[in-house]
């Protein structure tokens, strides 16, 4: 695996060319790279995008994202745009359980971020309305985020006798 991501990043040096993705032109080296991994581990269309990052995407994006919270949300990016395209958005929500769950993206203000800025997406060809369609897919795990942070910070109080 390290081979291969060694092989990705070589391959787009420091400074990738643009592309385009969707009608949007896109110059961030994160998005690229995440843009390329998606289209190499994912085939719309098959199984669901969740069934195919769990089954192998898992390291590849692990390895990639590292704790770069960029990169995480560029991950995040470029997921929602293979779920659009899949038009499978009600699997927003187990493909970002499996981000959470395995570490890829490995804090909640990550989350809230992607969340509340729909603007990220544009990068990925990600449509203004698509964009606020998959923020609505993402509410109830949204919620869940919330409600588990704030059972955390109830387990954190000491109570004195």
């Amino acid at each position: 695996m390290e081979e291969a991501i060694s092989s990705l990043t070589s391959k787009m040096g420091t400074n990738p060319k643009p592309i385009v993705i969707g009608e949007t032109m896109c110059f961030n080296p994160n998005s690229i790279m995440f843009f390329m991994l998606s289209e190499a581990l994912f085939e719309v269309g098959k199984l669901k995008i969740s069934e195919q990052l769990k089954s192998k995407g898992i390291p590849y994006f692990k390895a990639l994202c590292g704790d770069d919270s960029k990169r995480q949300v560029a991950a995040m990016c470029s997921l929602e745009r293979f779920l659009i395209e899949a038009e499978d958005l009600a699997d927003l929500h187990p493909v970002w359980n499996l981000l959470y769950s395995s570490d890829i993206v490995n804090n909640d203000e990550t989350f809230e971020s992607w969340f509340d800025t729909p603007n990220f997406s544009r990068e990925f060809g990600v449509g203004d309305e698509a964009g606020m369609a998959s923020r609505k897919a993402a509410e109830p795990f949204m919620n869940w985020l919330h409600t588990a942070a704030e059972d955390e910070d109830d387990d954190d109080i000491d109570i004195a006798y």
